[in-house]
């Protein structure tokens, strides 16, 4: 008995110091922190924040000159019992992120509206397209108030908008791969 005691704790020490620490652990990608809506003059906003991390090949991409794409894709849906839920409205929110060499800056442009700001390194660069305040969403007056409406959010790396030399590895390769799960709230 006392030796089957011993070996567990020689155990659990072995795997205490072979197991890294939660921080080390966390695994760059993309995640969504928050989202949710509020009602205001008749509109639906949205505020939502994600988690961008870049995976390394991306990270040297970009420092290479490629532009990296950053789409937050969002919709509305009606729940219905007996039917699949319906789709009452879908948009985008896009960025383009840039790095410049000669300037030492990170551009960020959001693709929507052209608005151009510029950064010193790129974890700021990324917190700032991580964010969405007031967003307008959609109008009240396009939902019904006998319905449940559910609001779903998702952030993914637009591997579509690469160039062209390096799409094939960029979809075989889990580097990559930066696509949140799909966020669902209840519209209030």
């Amino acid at each position: 008995m006392r030796r089957a005691s011993r070996a567990v704790a020689c155990l659990a020490v072995i795997t205490s110091l072979l197991t890294p620490p939660a921080a080390a652990r966390a695994d760059p990608g993309f995640s969504i922190v928050r989202a949710d809506t509020r009602l205001r003059a008749g509109v639906y906003l949205l505020d939502a924040e994600f988690d961008l991390d870049l995976t390394e090949a991306p990270l040297q991409a970009l420092r290479s000159g490629v532009p990296l794409y950053v789409s937050i894709d969002i919709s509305v849906t009606r729940e219905r019992n007996w039917w699949w839920d319906e789709t009452v409205a879908s948009l985008a929110q896009r960025y383009r992120l840039e790095y410049h060499a000669l300037s030492s800056l990170y551009l960020v442009v959001n693709l929507n509206t052209g608005v151009r700001r510029s950064f010193q390194e790129v974890g700021p660069a990324l917190q700032h397209m991580g964010r969405l305040y007031d967003f307008p969403l959609l109008d009240r007056v396009l939902i019904g108030e006998a319905w449940r409406y559910m609001g779903v959010v998702r952030v993914s790396l637009d591997l579509g908008r690469l160039p062209l030399p390096l799409v094939p590895g960029a979809y075989l390769s889990s580097d990559w791969r930066l696509a949140s799960e799909d966020y669902q709230w209840l519209l209030k």
